[in-house]
């Protein structure tokens, strides 16, 4: 039950981070945007403790995740970077 519940919070993240990124843009002020980004780059963070929790407890092995653990890590330095950007802009 526990792998389930994992496998299910996992895919709300993955879709939240895009799924904000893009709501957030459509918003009428930076403000706004960068209130987004920020959910985004939370929901990126929890990604990857989940995927962390699911090698603690054997339920993926680090050397399969290891490549999805570098992406996660890819994305949060763009999302700061975005942040940053937007941040000059307000």
């Amino acid at each position: 039950m526990k792998k389930y519940g994992l496998i299910s919070q996992i895919r709300r993240c993955v879709i939240s981070i895009p799924s904000n990124i893009a709501e957030g843009s459509a918003k009428d002020s930076q403000k706004d945007f960068l209130r987004y980004l920020q959910i985004s780059l939370g929901s990126s963070f929890e990604l990857e403790t989940q995927l962390l929790l699911c090698i603690d407890l054997d339920f993926l092995k680090i050397e399969n995740t290891q490549t999805h653990l570098v992406t996660v890590e890819r994305i949060q330095k763009r999302i700061s970077s975005l942040i940053k950007y937007v941040r000059t802009q307000i």
